[in-house]
């Protein structure tokens, strides 16, 4: 067991970190929060993202990863008015996922700019045709979906949560179409 120590305005907690559903309690609900992107200024999303990342190399040959490492929204925060992005996703839907760890991707940082807004194939064009992305868990959602609509946003959300706790609860894996 291991004391967590609390700011003083907090009660001090008690973590077992020998049982697997005291720690899936804690992480679930973080890793479905809506403004996920946000949590600890953008960083837990980055780092989440970036772990998920090294599961799909043989790390025996990875060689890292080179230049600034972002998160891109695959749905937009500020979609323009007559994007397909409006089309697809109403504006509760929009509320509700846009950061969401489904809704995330990992990108180089001169490609995340050049993709800003685009419609989704085009940013596809972006983000693998045109410039290889160096992370496998990019290249995995080009490979998965030729659509983006809110059935394969909460897919692919519910997948990386599933592997997440795979990871960090060390679960064996189990069948997913993502690794």
């Amino acid at each position: 067991m291991i004391l967590y120590k609390p700011l003083p305005t907090q009660k001090t907690r008690y973590i077992d970190f020998n049982n697997p559903s005291e720690i899936q309690k804690i992480i679930e609900p973080v890793l479905d929060n809506e403004q996920f992107y946000k949590l600890k200024g953008g960083k837990l999303a980055k780092y989440t993202l970036l772990r998920l990342d090294m599961e799909l190399w043989d790390l025996t040959v990875f060689q890292g990863y080179s230049g600034p490492v972002t998160v891109e929204h695959i749905l937009p925060v500020t979609p323009q008015e007559k994007s397909e992005w409006v089309r697809i996703f109403d504006d509760t839907a929009r509320k509700k996922w846009t950061n969401k760890l489904g809704n995330l991707v990992l990108l180089s940082g001169s490609k995340n700019s050049s993709a800003g807004n685009l419609d989704f194939n085009k940013k596809i064009e972006v983000y693998i045709k045109k410039q290889c992305s160096p992370f496998r868990l990019t290249q995995k959602l080009v490979e998965e979906f030729q659509r983006w609509d809110l059935e394969n946003l909460q897919k692919r959300h519910q997948e990386l949560i599933k592997r997440v706790e795979e990871i960090y609860l060390q679960r064996p894996p189990t069948q997913s179409s993502l690794f």
